[in-house]
């Protein structure tokens, strides 16, 4: 790259020259050097063929689909990628988290989890975050740690001692917030303004060092005088100098901290005296850069202050996880999936692994290394011809036989703890007599994996060898020519023996089906203007498996900053988001329906005006599986208890002032088991702003039939009670692919469409139709929708179609546009529609 005048000129690898105005470098991941640690761990696999040393990376990154079920698992560190491994090796293949009357949540296992076992220098997982309690506006007004006294300290000129300069008045203000929010919890704000100033003050007027004392004493003056000290030391290592007799003791002790972490988090990040002070590491990062940044250290300090031992601290305080996957990894303890090693570990690339020094008799890393050396005799597990049979048998672990069942032993009879049933006797080739395959180890019987952020190391050359032959046999029974790439994934293009896992078949969610449906949808945007030609060439997409909301949604929505939805407010103003946007979050919505209870099949209640809570809590049912039963905002108490016990709803998800007409619904086979609250706080209820402290990558449980229920709508009910008609993953999303060519839509075009939520029009032509056709869906403020104002909106909102009922559509000045015929019925004649009006269309039977 060479610069010439006001003109940058790269040279690319095969020769070419690009003249640029501006050029970025962005490096992305570094490929980093093993460390010496590293390294040994990576020899000690070399050395062994069933063991695989795993550098760290993202999760995402990881080749973590290659350890088999039952797998021996050491996890080294405990960080932030600690969850997201442990997540991708236990919920990502299948397992589940259900909670219980008391709020606690037990795991449930699928099988195909491997055993692991963790350990770090602190012997805790990274502390959960406090909940977050803050508006997006909201600013910390650092009273002793400001900007101001950090260009005080660096105005001498000379580079500061982190420890010694900068620590003590960062630490003084987290003890400020400590003791200034338990004030507020026990006397009030304005206590706590007049505490803060006091105790302030007396800082400025003595020393940082002494700040400690001073604002202890200043809250005893106030009353707070049982507060337990902020001692930032025992929270990032609770069990520094504790020994604990046996791996049980540990364990009681590790929960007990899990608990205690969790009532912090509980208690917010404003509101809780600890999670607000851990907070203020967060609030004065702007400060703490400017003490830092440009040679603002020494190098002894930078090195061994700032690196060696705040960033860590601070990572380990003030980054943590939503208080979430902190109650999942309680679970996983309770359930036996996860262990941790105990404090301090120490990991060695030995027979032993490692072990914690505070955890005698117990706490190795052994339990995840020690079967590393024990090599499995030729004729051990399933035979070529039976891995090809059956390719999951040769993913599960090594059969072991200890800690068998007492009274469960009998003579020939060895015991599979990972399937919980006894195993058929063997000939002396090591096979089942009744010819049944038993569960074989799998290539790699232990994997050590690193929970850093490090790319991965290479494979070992005898498992590359094994591979190449593993996929020389996959690639001779290849899909046939002409079949998706990921045909192979799909479940109704596979054998009984190959079923895929979910994660498989969701890496890239272009499945078939999505072939189908994109089929389908451009030979009517293709021949939209010839209706005799597409009622020729058209043919419904059939498929097995289809989730629109996942095949179809998702896929289009991927790096598709394209406004999706457009609400235009009372006051004008609009709400604009994308289709990546809304995928993005009716993902996270989904994860969270998920963990306060929404199964497949469930029926939800949707009681929600025009807000873009609709359409996500719409797209999240939909990839949840769960049935959508969307509601009319209008409906009285009576209706509420009648659509709750007729619709065997149970969760219901509605604005907050609506939240009193489900007050009365008694207790029955049929009461909603959630209720979710869109807007304020109401007791008893889960705010649905809780959705946005959850992940936003989505992993759904499996292929969605689609044949199973998506919709249910109560009918108007003129002359009776109102009837609850279903609808399935195909018959809205494919059956209105018709609607999308009645309406004549096209990707681009501005659709509005007069319809409130509730009535299935809605989802005809406010959710299936405009994103099906890849437009733009604009939403009218409810008050304004009247045919005084609809003429207005079309022509000032370069609105392309308007979907209404007869009375709402009159002619309207507008740039003219032809209308495309709907698909099954003749074209409307020539005078149809004014011709300065937009395509105006109405489905039959709205």
């Amino acid at each position: 790259m060479r610069r010439t005048g006001a003109v940058w000129q790269l040279r690319c690898a095969d020769g070419r020259l690009i003249d640029a105005d501006r050029v970025v470098l962005a490096t992305g991941h570094p490929l980093t050097e093993l460390s010496a640690d590293q390294a040994r761990f990576a020899d000690f696999a070399t050395r062994d063929a069933r063991l695989e040393y795993i550098r760290g990376d993202s999760a995402a990154d990881m080749p973590l689909e290659r350890i088999a079920p039952g797998a021996r698992v050491a996890v080294l560190g405990m960080g932030l990628t600690f969850y997201d491994i442990v997540a991708a090796l236990t919920t990502g293949r299948g397992g589940e988290f259900r909670e219980g009357p008391d709020k606690t949540l037990r795991y449930v296992p699928c099988g195909l989890e491997p055993v692991l076992v963790a350990g770090s220098r602190s012997g805790v997982p990274l502390p959960a975050r406090g909940v977050n309690q803050k508006g997006p506006l909201w600013r910390y007004p650092a009273r002793l740690f400001t900007p101001q006294r950090v260009a005080a300290l660096r105005a001498a000129g000379r580079p500061l001692d982190f420890r010694t300069q900068v620590w003590p008045w960062l630490h003084a203000e987290m003890q400020l917030v400590y003791y200034a929010t338990e004030v507020r919890a026990r006397l009030g704000d304005r206590a706590e303004q007049e505490f803060l100033a006091r105790a302030a003050a007396l800082v400025e007027s003595a020393a940082a060092d002494a700040a400690d004392e001073i604002v202890r004493a200043t809250a005893a003056q106030f009353g707070v005088d049982g507060a337990p000290p902020l001692d930032v030391d025992d929270l990032a290592r609770p069990f520094a100098g504790r020994t604990f007799r046996s791996p049980a003791a540990f364990h009681t002790a590790l929960r007990r901290f899990i608990d205690e972490d969790l009532e912090h988090s509980a208690r917010g990040n404003f509101h809780g005296p600890r999670k607000a002070a851990l907070d203020v590491l967060r609030d004065v990062r702007g400060s703490i850069r400017r003490a830092v940044d440009f040679d603002g250290l020494t190098a002894a300090s930078h090195r061994a202050d700032f690196l060696g031992w705040f960033a860590p601290l601070s990572s380990f305080l003030a980054a943590g996880p939503p208080a979430q996957r902190l109650r999942e990894t309680r679970a996983l303890l309770d359930a036996g999936v996860l262990r941790v090693a105990g404090p301090s570990a120490e990991f060695a690339a030995d027979a032993d692994g490692g072990a914690s020094p505070s955890v005698p008799a117990g706490g190795r890393l052994a339990g995840a290394l020690r079967g590393a050396h024990r090599r499995p005799h030729p004729r051990t597990g399933p035979r070529p011809r039976h891995r090809a049979a059956h390719p999951a048998a040769a993913r599960h672990r090594p059969v072991d036989t200890v800690d068998q069942p007492p009274g469960r032993r009998r003579p020939g009879h060895r015991w599979c703890r990972h399937h919980d049933q006894p195993l058929p006797a063997r000939d002396r080739g090591g096979h089942s007599r009744r010819g049944r395959v038993r569960p074989g180890h799998p290539l790699r019987g232990t994997a050590l994996v690193h929970a850093g952020r490090v790319r991965a190391a290479r494979t070992l050359d005898r498992l590359h060898r094994r591979r190449r032959r593993h996929r020389a046999g996959r690639a001779r029974s290849a899909p046939p020519a002409g079949c998706p790439p990921d045909a192979g994934r799909n479940p109704s293009m596979t054998t009984p023996h190959s079923a895929p896992r979910a994660s498989d078949h969701w890496i890239h969610r272009r499945t078939p089906a999505h072939a189908a449906f994109r089929r389908g949808r451009d030979l009517l945007l293709d021949l939209r203007a010839d209706h005799e030609a597409a009622r020729r060439a058209f043919s419904w997409p059939r498929m097995t498996h289809f989730n629109w909301a996942l095949e179809w949604f998702d896929v289009i929505a991927h790096d598709n900053r394209r406004t999706a939805l457009e609400l235009i407010g009372p006051d004008g103003r609009d709400q604009r988001i994308s289709y990546q946007d809304l995928a993005t979050r009716s993902d996270q919505l989904a994860n969270w329906l998920t963990h306060v209870g929404v199964r497949r099949g469930d029926r939800v209640l949707i009681v929600l005006g025009p807000q873009v809570e609709l359409w996500e809590t719409l797209l999240a049912c939909l990839k949840t599986g769960a049935v959508a039963i969307p509601t009319y905002t209008s409906l009285t108490r009576t209706e509420a208890s009648d659509r709750i016990g007729r619709g065997r709803v149970r969760h219901v998800i509605c604005r907050s002032e609506l939240a009193p007409l489900f007050a009365s619904c008694g207790p029955g086979p049929h009461t909603p088991l959630t209720r979710i609250a869109v807007g304020a706080h109401v007791d008893g209820w889960h705010p649905y702003d809780g959705s946005y402290q959850v992940s936003t990558s989505y992993l759904p449980t499996g292929p969605t039939p689609a044949s199973d229920t998506a919709f249910a709508y109560f009918t108007s009910g003129t002359t009776s009670a109102p009837k609850l008609v279903v609808h399935t993953h195909a018959s809205y999303p494919v059956g209105h692919l018709s609607s999308m060519y009645f309406n004549g839509l096209i990707p681009g075009d501005r659709h509005v469409n007069i319809s409130e939520p509730g009535w299935a029009k809605h989802s005809w032509s406010s959710f299936f139709v405009p994103f099906t056709a890849e437009a733009t869906l604009v939403v009218p403020p409810t008050e304004h929708v009247d045919s005084g104002h609809l003429p207005r909106l079309l022509r000032e909102r370069d609105i392309t179609s308007l979907c209404a009922p007869p009375p709402s559509g009159p002619a309207s000045p507008h740039r003219p546009r032809p209308p495309s015929p709907g698909c099954g019925r003749p074209p409307p004649p020539a005078n149809h529609w004014p011709s300065t009006s937009p395509k105006s269309s109405e489905p039959n039977g709205a």
